[in-house]
């Protein structure tokens, strides 16, 4: 690798690198990710696994504090090994806080919605608004929430996949935001007059389409106002705007290490006969930008398959890969960013 090459600049950090791969692809993903590593002394995994020349697994970016911003590549040849060498010159953000917007575009900008229960089940407006507000500040794509009519949840163990399900797709959203809020009124303080109240927030987040838990967490605020009903409010907005911000942080960690290694789509394969399902999950290992695959169920009464697979692009280009290379053809019922729902309408 040359030596690298570093500036601060409105770009960020200017890296130049050389990488290397069994394809350009490869190739560029190795030279990025030293480009990050050494620019922000972050240590990062890029674990690529070949088996005859065919990529097995493959994961990198792992919960770093920076991301490519845009690269160009200087130099590319291929060595007599068949081997493809390039050299990139990449600009690095020093931290996600710099340009969160980019990352959010870079996520497809996901439609986001926020449920926030009290101790009754019943919607908490004040930690909804405040929540919605620190996202929206923020840059997110906040849907307005609301409850599912005659839907109450006492805790989280309540908060099944179905429910999960049922409450994304009521409410429309690629990740659903879903918190519960406890207060206690803890009385006079002395000496000042004043009532105080202490309120606890748990928030976790979850990709709708295929139900999985990307962040989650949890805070304690106390505050103190001249009545007992200000400061159970005021310290519902203060915990809200609190454990909001650290949640989001979490978020775009997690964000950052799925938009390297791929985030899980959830494929809903109706009108398909088990062979073809078979030659199909075959197929999408080989499809590039899939890093995993991973069969959920399939029903044969139904002709129905379920699939997560762990995607670095568009759902779109899969299903357009597997019509090209199978002979299908795909009638999509529903896309979104984490929900494939898609009837096969021709076989071979």
């Amino acid at each position: 690798m040359e030596g690298l090459e570093t500036s601060e600049s409105g770009a960020g950090m200017r890296a130049v690198t050389e990488g290397y791969g069994l394809t350009r692809e490869e190739a560029v993903r190795d030279a990025l990710l030293k480009a990050v590593q050494e620019a922000l002394g972050f240590t990062l995994t890029g674990r690529t696994v070949v088996s005859n020349y065919t990529l097995l697994d493959k994961t990198s970016f792992a919960r770093v504090k920076g991301y490519v911003r845009h690269y160009r590549v200087i130099t590319e040849s291929t060595m007599q090994t068949g081997i493809v060498e390039v050299k990139v010159e990449a600009w690095v953000s020093q931290s996600v806080e710099e340009d969160v917007t980019e990352l959010i575009r870079m996520m497809n900008k996901p439609r986001v919605g926020i449920l926030v229960l009290d101790e009754r089940g019943e919607l908490c407006e004040t930690a909804v608004t405040t929540v919605s507000k620190v996202f929206t500040d923020k840059g997110f794509y906040v849907v307005a929430p609301k409850l599912h009519n005659g839907l109450r949840l006492s805790s989280f163990d309540d908060l099944t996949p179905a429910v999960i399900l049922l409450l994304g797709e009521g409410i429309d959203v690629d990740m659903l935001i879903f918190g519960r809020v406890a207060s206690s009124d803890l009385g006079d303080v002395l000496g000042y007059g004043f009532k105080s109240s202490r309120s606890s927030l748990r928030l976790q987040g979850y990709w709708v389409g295929s139900q999985e838990l990307v962040a989650s967490r949890l805070g304690e605020v106390g505050a103190a106002d001249i009545s007992q009903t200000v400061a159970r409010e005021k310290s519902i907005r203060q915990v809200a705007e609190t454990v909001a911000t650290l949640f989001i942080e979490d978020l775009l960690g997690k964000w950052l290490e799925m938009s390297g290694s791929g985030f899980t789509v959830r494929f809903v394969l109706t009108d398909l006969d088990y062979d073809t399902y078979q030659k199909l999950r075959e197929r999408l290992g080989y499809v590039q930008f899939v890093a995993g695959v991973y069969p959920r169920e399939y029903d044969s009464n139904r002709s129905m398959a379920i699939l997560d697979v762990e995607l670095m692009g568009n759902p779109e280009w899969v299903l357009r890969s597997l019509e090209v290379s199978l002979g299908l053809h795909f009638k999509v019922k529903k896309m979104s960013l984490t929900k494939v729902i898609a009837e096969v309408e021709r076989g071979w």
